[in-house]
């Protein structure tokens, strides 16, 4: 497994970044750290770091963040899958801890993750994310390239952590073909996102009560090649009124159902739009649609 190493502007600082696999038990138990300190976890939501070393030593990828002080401050954990005789990495966790958010550490992680798959003859990754955030939806459809078709409603079940309490689990299951000319066409930011969004139409209507944006439920869903998405625009606002988290959770799940069990791929998203094209999976992973 190969090291990479990288500069970037830290809190105090400029500072060096290693990538690489921890060395010992004492750099696992850190792992757990970065999973309190990232995600808010309890204790009895974090993967334990005997289980990562496990995963580690029996064919799955676990990559830490180094800082040139040796404080791990991100990390990513993906472990050996198979569904219908395809074998991929799933990647349960990809966390940067919030001081050092924002700074290319969790792209360089997932670009590292990527690199030894493929060394391992590997060319798919899959994992679960938030559709409701825009800055995940982003990271992952549009600034990594992976698709989805698959929706999976409140998939965790009730989470205590404090960036999920409070809403339903709802998740979209990310497909990224590490190998496809689109996947390498979104690393290297050559895409075409912003042309095929202006063909868009837009999929919720969404007013305002009281200040509060809600969804409305659409009469009946548009049959466009192209279809929108939105996400509410100040997510934290919203979670404080829970009947408005409902309305945001119940239509966004309506309509990705619809949409996916009507042959759509969400393949990007623009602020504050999931992108949603009617097309063949093999057709978007060619890389000549966006």
């Amino acid at each position: 497994m190969s090291v990479t190493f990288f500069e970037i502007e830290g809190p105090s600082g400029p500072e060096r970044i290693e990538i690489r696999r921890p060395r010992n038990p004492e750099e696992f138990r850190e792992l757990v750290r970065v999973q309190l300190e990232t995600w808010k976890m309890s204790r009895t939501e974090i993967v334990g770091h005997r289980i990562i070393r496990a995963i580690a030593d029996n064919g799955g990828v676990v990559l830490g963040a180094f800082t040139d002080k040796g404080r791990v401050v991100g990390y990513s954990l993906a472990f050996l899958a198979e569904e219908g005789g395809k074998i991929f990495l799933y990647s349960h966790h990809t966390g940067v801890v919030p001081e050092y958010q924002g700074r290319g550490i969790g792209l360089r992680l997932k670009l590292a993750q990527r690199e030894e798959a493929l060394r391992r003859g590997i060319d798919l990754i899959k994992w679960t994310f938030d559709p409701i955030r825009a800055g995940n939806s982003y990271f992952n459809l549009t600034r990594l390239g992976a698709i989805s078709n698959t929706f999976l409603m409140n998939y965790y079940g009730r989470m205590n952590n404090s960036l999920n309490r409070g809403m339903r689990s709802d998740r979209l299951k990310a497909e990224w073909y590490i190998r496809s000319p689109h996947v390498e066409r979104r690393i290297h930011r050559v895409m075409n996102v912003e042309r095929i969004a202006s063909l868009g139409e837009e999929v919720l209507r969404v007013e305002k009560i009281s200040d509060v944006e809600i969804p409305g439920e659409p009469i009946e869903f548009p049959h466009s090649d192209v279809v929108l998405v939105k996400v509410p625009d100040n997510l934290e606002e919203i979670r404080k009124d829970r009947l408005a988290m409902e309305s945001w959770r119940n239509a966004m799940a309506k309509a990705f159902m619809f949409y996916f069990s009507h042959g759509y791929w969400d393949a990007c998203f623009l602020m504050p739009y999931h992108v949603l094209i009617r097309a063949k999976k093999e057709d978007i992973l060619s890389g000549v649609m966006l």
